[in-house]
């Protein structure tokens, strides 16, 4: 059994105020921190404008790799895509780079060294997209993701 002084209620309590600076500064530095990963993620994944990046002329991977992902998924999507891959490997390049050139152009380039089979997989896909009509040689995806890879290459 409760006792008559154990049954009255109390006297409500004020309570204290905090002080909200803490909490403002934290929240301001995890905003701060996510807008500059946010940032980072837009420039390493190429979101961002070149104007924003500071470069005056795109380097012709990551302009492929756009240019392929804009692309999309039209009629004659395949052919584009490979087209717009090739003409950034002469860019790259300096001149036309040929199947049969791929060796040399491997030897002036080690830095591609690493998607050395891809891309002359590519290579040989075009000859059969363009000249012996075959479609299915190179799937729109794949030309994709070599241009993707090409363009990360050439990041800093």
């Amino acid at each position: 059994m409760l006792t008559k002084e154990q049954a009255t209620p109390r006297a409500a309590i004020a309570p204290q105020a905090e002080p909200l600076q803490p909490y403002w500064w934290r929240l301001s530095a995890s905003l701060l921190a996510l807008l500059l990963a946010g940032l980072y993620f837009a420039w390493r994944f190429d979101l961002l404008p070149a104007w924003m990046t500071g470069q005056q002329q795109a380097r012709p991977f990551r302009k492929a790799a756009r240019a392929i992902r804009q692309q999309g998924k039209q009629a004659h999507g395949l052919q584009e895509s490979m087209r717009i891959l090739s003409r950034a490997f002469n860019d790259y390049a300096g001149k036309a780079v040929t199947p049969e050139g791929l060796q040399a152009f491997f030897q002036r380039h080690p830095e591609l060294q690493s998607l050395q089979s891809d891309i002359s997989q590519f290579y040989a896909a075009t000859q059969q997209v363009f000249f012996a009509g075959n479609s299915n040689a190179m799937q729109q995806p794949e030309v994709a993701r070599l241009a993707r890879q090409l363009s990360l290459l050439e990041t800093p």
